[in-house]
């Protein structure tokens, strides 16, 4: 079964297509893939590139109304023509998939246990068999005391330690291919480095295929052996992970690779951003999809679609331009080097935001014996920060931390228990009526999800004007030039501004959520992981327009996200939180290369490099975080700290005394009472260069 060369799935010339209401979505056009057994093989690529839909028919999980010709084999028998019964016994028996959202994934009135159980119930499994089964794959997967945690309820567990409980379910009929879409997207970076190193420790021991379909290229470096590249429905390159990292031969696989945050990309650099949109898949090109956005593009490019062809062992890729010249490939890597645009200066302005001594409890009540009880979640605990003009504050830390409710104080969308949110003079805490409105104006936001944020029913025109009417910033007779204006800013065309939101992509949306933030000409905007829900070549795109529109207008960002190299690129200081408080903060190149918390420190580690021959070894971490509902006394970082009593007992003082956040160094603060060690146990696991064999 292990052998290398074992084919366990087959897809062969594959086509699927969906009805659409301006003609038929060809959403994969006619490929070639083999899954090996025992390998962990990654399928990336741009949304709409195919790629998700290509899992789900491998499993036959498409809707009725998908048509689907070709051939997916699994040991030579037709997925596609499989009956009912035969398919019953392939999904979960045979092949298995983990899905993105963990939470949806799972019944929430079901216990753990039951729904593991169930996944072996349907295949013949007695009861007691199988619960005995469903614990031994819990403690498999890495969730602790699996005894007792298999009677609780999905609720009861963290995001990780739910997606572990979906992978036990994937798991426990031993199927020879786990198939995983995006199963570490919505996860922080702690989360998906255990989760990674779950699917790596059970490819070893079980010896499954895992397939994992992801757009993050450090995911792939740290997981996958071989790498699929898919553009416009179609195979665009195809063979070892580090071939493909280290030395593509599609334009468009190098196009993506410079598109990555990476942590030692100079930040005076901008971004590398793939130009143009992905093919409409329901109106494909004839030829390369990816002609109008390749810089090395021919006219033969867009008159027929090139075939894979060999570069080399297992390495394939569909260029007309690099299988005749594969040097062309490699002047366009070596001389697109982004245009500089150097950081200006640290402000010594007056802080346009000042947040002093934010405190926030939410409280919930239950019903005990009668008697009310009152149960508080602490999500602010005596936080402290300022933003000067044109200044970028990054903000990071795991979820449940207190970011997004720290980011909904700054724009006085939050009551806090104590301290003050001052804006342009005033205090959006205290504020009231005229007063208060004139302060939001002064404070805007940028959320994550640019089509949820967006009345889709409302034109991109009316919702960029709503601030304007509301605020009264301009007569209503020239509020459409404004809109115009606005829209021109932001790089899009003034004359869409009648469309609906439906009709742009979506970093054309995120765009119209920034012209809609800047209207009110703001002192700062919170982005709210502004770019984590778009494509990394569309991340880009927007990173430099904020960018931009910052040295242009001098507008200060709160920039809140869980991807540290993006947060260390975009931002001149960062503060990272744990549990509410703030942890360290300073200069977002100093923290970055030397972190004086355990906590940074340990968050740096498991950013996953997307270069395969470099392979940072992580600061494990001890169980999870804990609930910020019963923080842990003392240091509330204690008990996952690596330098903390776990690891040396004398250091009782972590336990049981709160360090406080001083300033250690100029301009930078920590709050550890062994801030002094942290260098070190940096240094015990700096990068080694391994070679992947």
């Amino acid at each position: 079964m292990n052998a290398a060369h074992d084919t366990v799935l087959q897809v062969r010339g594959l086509r699927v297509e969906f009805p659409g209401s301006a003609g038929t979505v060809q959403a994969v056009r006619g490929i070639d893939l083999d899954v090996r057994a025992g390998e962990r093989l990654a399928i990336v690529g741009e949304s709409g590139s195919g790629k998700t839909v290509t899992a789900r028919t491998m499993l036959r999980l498409l809707p009725p109304t998908a048509t689907m010709t070709g051939q997916v084999l699994f040991r030579g028998q037709d997925v596609l023509s499989m009956d009912d019964d035969a398919l019953r016994r392939y999904r979960g028996g045979d092949a298995a998939m983990v899905f993105q959202d963990s939470l949806a994934a799972l019944n929430p009135v079901m216990r753990i246990g039951e729904q593991v159980a169930e996944a072996m119930r349907v295949h013949g499994v007695p009861k007691e068999a199988a619960r005995r089964r469903a614990v031994d794959m819990l403690e498999l997967v890495g969730v602790p005391d699996p005894h007792r945690r298999v009677d609780e309820y999905p609720h009861q567990f963290s995001g990780g330690m739910r997606q572990r409980v979906v992978i036990a379910m994937a798991l426990v009929n031993d199927p020879d291919v786990l198939i995983c879409d995006e199963p570490t997207t919505a996860l922080d970076v702690t989360v998906q480095a255990q989760i990674l190193d779950v699917f790596a420790r059970l490819n070893e021991q079980l010896g499954t295929a895992v397939v994992l379909i992801t757009h993050n290229l450090g995911v792939v470096a740290s997981l996958c052996e071989r790498t699929v590249v898919m553009y416009g429905g179609r195979l665009a390159e195809v063979g070892s992970t580090e071939q493909l990292l280290t030395g593509p031969s599609h334009p468009y696989t190098a196009q993506l690779l410079k598109a990555v945050p990476r942590l030692g990309v100079d930040s005076a650099l901008r971004m590398h951003a793939i130009p143009g949109q992905p093919p409409d898949p329901q109106h494909p090109l004839p030829g390369c999809p990816f002609t109008p956005r390749c810089p090395l593009a021919e006219d033969r490019c867009s008159e027929g679609a090139p075939p894979l062809t060999g570069r080399g062992d297992d390495h394939v890729a569909a260029c007309w331009v690099t299988q005749d010249r594969p040097d062309r490939l490699d002047v366009l890597v070596a001389d697109e080097v982004a245009v500089a645009a150097p950081r200006p200066a640290p402000s010594t302005e007056k802080p346009v935001m000042v947040l002093d001594g934010a405190e926030k409890t939410f409280h919930a009540r239950q019903r005990l014996l009668r008697r009310h009880r009152e149960s508080g979640v602490r999500a602010l605990d005596g936080v402290s920060l300022e933003i000067r003009p044109a200044e970028t504050l990054g903000l990071v830390g795991e979820s449940g931390c207190g970011k997004s409710t720290l980011g909904r104080a700054v724009l006085g969308l939050q009551d806090l228990d104590a301290g003050q949110v001052l804006v342009a003079g005033g205090d959006l805490q205290t504020a009231r009526g005229d007063e208060l409105r004139r302060l939001r104006r002064r404070a805007q936001i940028v959320f994550q999800d640019p089509y949820a944020s967006l009345n889709p029913r409302h034109t991109v025109g009316a919702l960029v004007a709503e601030p304007l009417r509301i605020h009264r910033i301009v007569p209503s007779a020239e509020i459409p030039a404004r809109v115009g204006q606005l829209l021109e800013l932001v790089g899009l065309d003034p004359g869409h501004a009648t469309r609906l939101p439906r009709e742009f992509s979506g970093g054309q949306r995120q765009r119209v959520a920034i012209a809609r933030a800047l209207s009110t000409e703001p002192d700062v905007v919170v982005l709210d992981e502004p770019v984590s829900a778009l494509d990394v070549s569309l991340q880009a795109q927007v990173v430099n327009l904020l960018r931009d529109l910052q040295d242009r207008l001098g507008v200060a960002y709160l920039f809140i996200a869980h991807d540290i190299a993006l947060v260390r690129y975009m931002s001149d200081r960062i503060a990272v939180m744990y549990l509410g408080q703030v942890v360290e903060q300073g200069d977002a190149d100093e923290v970055c290369a030397d972190p004086l918390h355990p906590y940074t420190a340990s968050l740096l580690s498991a950013v996953p490099d997307p270069e395969p021959r470099a392979r940072r070894e992580r600061i494990i971490l001890s169980g999870d975080v804990p609930s910020p509902a019963d923080p842990p006394p003392g240091c509330r970082f204690h008990t996952r700290c690596p330098i903390g009593p776990i690891a040396r007992p004398d250091r009782e003082i972590c336990a049981t005394t709160p360090p406080p956040l001083a300033e250690v160094r100029p301009g930078r603060f920590t709050a550890c009472h062994f801030a002094n060690d942290v260098p070190d146990l940096v240094m015990s696991r700096e990068n080694t260069h391994v070679q992947r064999g």
